[in-house]
């Protein structure tokens, strides 16, 4: 197999898996937001999904998978990595970016920084965004390096 067809393996898997997780998690924020009231919860979620930062993040997340899914396959499928080496090396970056960029925002926004409070918003805020980020794409990964190893080995009829 050739290193830029185990990439576009990689890529397809990982893009597909993110895109999977990506939609069950929406789909709980949409029956959460829509609990009480369904037409201002769907306005309120569609208004939340076309937000700008939204947008950026969604960028964020599907460019990074593109880039390190890619580089997942050739690591998998080319120099046979076992795909938990895999995961704890690219998941970690991906939900280090996403949080860097909100971090990033809410130090934009603040008109004066004061530390005492930032570390109190670091902890209730930003170590939780990052665990749950982490946790969904450790779902997605999983099961994406998972079909990726699924292409090691030929398959008897």
């Amino acid at each position: 197999m050739t290193i830029t067809k185990a990439q576009r393996i990689g890529r397809n898997k990982t893009f597909k898996s993110t895109l999977v997780v990506l939609v069950i998690l929406l789909l709980l924020l949409l029956i959460e937001e829509c609990k009480g009231d369904f037409a201002n919860g769907l306005l309120f979620f569609i208004n939340g999904l076309v937000n700008i930062h939204a947008l950026f993040i969604l960028t964020i997340l599907f460019g990074l998978t593109y880039l390190f899914g890619g580089k997942a396959g050739k690591e998998i499928i080319i120099q046979r990595k076992n795909v938990l080496i895999v995961m704890l090396k690219y998941v970690p970056l991906i939900s280090l970016a996403i949080c860097f960029y909100a971090i990033a925002l809410s130090l934009i926004r603040q008109e004066s920084i004061d530390f005492a409070d930032w570390k109190i918003q670091l902890t209730s805020n930003y170590i939780p965004l990052f665990m749950k980020t982490a946790f969904s794409l450790f779902l997605a990964w999983f099961w994406a390096t998972n079909r990726i190893k699924a292409n090691l080995v030929p398959k008897t009829e």
